[in-house]
């Protein structure tokens, strides 16, 4: 914003956002951790949210949001996955083709994911009494379907701050998969490659 000649304020406090006046809508998108506390808080606060889905791995806040947006009369909407875009589900059916010789790309043999991100490819992924989730991890699903496998691996025996991860496995349907995760970069990048027995 900055770049384009907006006048943009960063402020950290997030009470400090919600008691301004100026501020008409807000967008949650913290960690899966935080997540459910924000939203609350930000529909609270009577402003239009829009909120990075799901909000919480179970429906309850979902639940509880509707209601408070039903008090405040304020608008609540979700911004959607990059799974959901319709290109991903135009390889997905790519993929789950019935005849694999219909198909333009036949049988699944791998699929590659690469991506570049300014700030750690694994923080706020470990939540205590959830499963671990990578970046990109609901892209493969919506691609290749079911993950039957999955290895990781870092440059040490630990994965320390700043330090690529490479995650690999295979579907359950067929197929391989390999995603790096690249930290720290000062261009962020996606690249997805999908390699089948016709090409």
């Amino acid at each position: 914003l900055r770049r384009w000649g907006d006048d943009v304020r960063r402020v950290s406090d997030i009470e400090e956002i919600l008691a301004d006046p100026a501020v008409e809508a807000v967008i949650v998108a913290g960690y899966a951790s935080v997540r459910p506390a924000q939203l609350r808080r930000a529909l609270q606060s009577e402003r239009h949210v829009l909120c990075v889905h799901p909000p919480d791995q179970t429906p309850d806040l979902a639940y509880e949001a509707a209601m408070i947006r039903t008090d405040t009369g304020c608008v609540l909407m979700p911004l959607l996955p990059e799974a959901t875009h319709p290109a991903f589900g135009r390889l997905a059916e790519f993929v789950r083709h019935k005849d694999a010789s219909g198909s333009p790309i036949g049988n699944l043999r791998l699929l590659e994911l690469e991506r570049g991100v300014s700030d750690e490819v694994l923080e706020g992924v470990w939540i205590a009494g959830q499963k671990p989730s990578f970046p990109g991890w609901d892209i493969l699903r919506r691609i290749g379907g079911e993950i039957q496998e999955v290895a990781s691996f870092a440059e040490q025996e630990e994965l320390r701050e700043g330090e690529p991860v490479l995650v690999v496995g295979r579907f359950e349907q067929g197929g391989l998969f390999q995603m790096t995760l690249l930290p720290r970069q000062t261009q962020l990048s996606w690249r997805l490659t999908l390699v089948g027995s016709v090409g």
